[in-house]
């Protein structure tokens, strides 16, 4: 199996675009450093450590400025929770956008067989990601990063003061936008715990799933160096997967997360995968529709006039 990977990694006449996906403070860093340690080029201009993120946040600053360009524009943020119009990023504004992220993905990774690019709004805006990078001749194979929503929501509220639905109801949009928009195309999920105890067998697990090769991986020099990146330390959060939930909603976002485990082991195929994904969360969905309802409706009331 290594050696059809490998073999299809080389036949590939595109470059290899891996966007790693998934909500803010979910491993995304700590996985995307570990790509770009196993072989993946990241390109230039990154953004450096912060207080909230010492090990490296390893995304690029002209993404992320991309980014909260599109978002602002569209009336939206990271911390929205309410879904992004896909048809929004096809208008005329989208087609501008598309233009502009392909390229500078020709700019920056064309010749450049395996690359990964990180930043969680991307999962808000893959749509039009998919769109760039095709119009960039390069192919796209995502990796999503899973991690308990419970830990990421206190995660969050340590980096900065954010309620706790609000951040289970983000980690839901992350996570089930991403899922949604990356069918049909050769993916892995990941799990920000798999990560940390077994980094080899998790990495080749998804290698096997993207149908690649880590150029690096078998380098006794990368193996030490990735074993020193990686802290269980850093993992400040944990929580079993037995802890009950506390409202309807933290329910809800648990039953996503052992949806999104499951999709992890991937031992069907990816439809199989995605309709048993589908059925679980069907009732999740339900639930969030309910809630952005109720948000529209304090948005409604916050904006009438105060004789009212």
């Amino acid at each position: 199996m290594a050696e059809a990977d490998e073999a299809s990694t080389r036949r590939s006449a595109r470059p290899i675009c891996i966007p790693i996906l998934g909500m803010h403070r979910s491993g995304t860093s700590a996985l995307t450093r570990v790509v770009n340690l196993l072989g993946a080029s990241l390109g230039g201009n990154l953004m450096g450590a912060t207080p909230a993120n010492p090990r490296g946040h390893w995304e690029r600053l002209d993404v992320y400025d991309l980014h909260q360009t599109i978002l602002s524009e569209l009336g939206t943020s990271w911390d929205d929770w309410r879904s992004v119009d896909p048809a929004l990023l096809t208008g005329p504004r989208g087609q501008t956008w598309r233009a502009r992220l392909a390229h500078l993905l020709q700019a920056e990774f064309a010749g450049t067989p395996l690359f990964a690019i990180k930043d969680p709004r991307t999962c808000r805006l893959l749509p039009l990601w998919k769109a760039a990078v095709e119009d960039a001749g390069f192919d796209m194979r995502p990796m999503l990063t899973i991690r308990n929503p419970l830990e990421v929501a206190d995660s969050l509220n340590r980096r900065e003061p954010i309620r706790r639905e609000a951040a289970i109801r983000t980690w839901l949009t992350h996570v089930l936008e991403a899922e949604h928009h990356s069918r049909g195309l050769r993916r892995a999920f990941v799990t920000y715990e798999g990560l940390l105890q077994d980094w080899a067998g998790t990495m080749t697990a998804a290698a096997r799933h993207l149908a690649i090769v880590w150029p690096r991986i078998d380098e006794p020099i990368t193996r030490r160096v990735v074993a020193l990146f990686l802290n269980p330390g850093d993992r400040h959060h944990a929580y079993p997967m037995t802890r009950l939930p506390e409202d309807a909603l933290e329910e809800a976002a648990m039953q996503v997360y052992a949806a999104l485990i499951e999709a992890s082991k991937q031992t069907a195929s990816d439809g199989d995968v995605s309709a048993a994904f589908d059925q679980t969360t069907e009732s999740c969905r339900a639930l969030l529709d309910v809630q952005l309802s109720k948000r529209s409706m304090v948005i409604d009331m916050d904006s009438k006039p105060a004789d009212q």
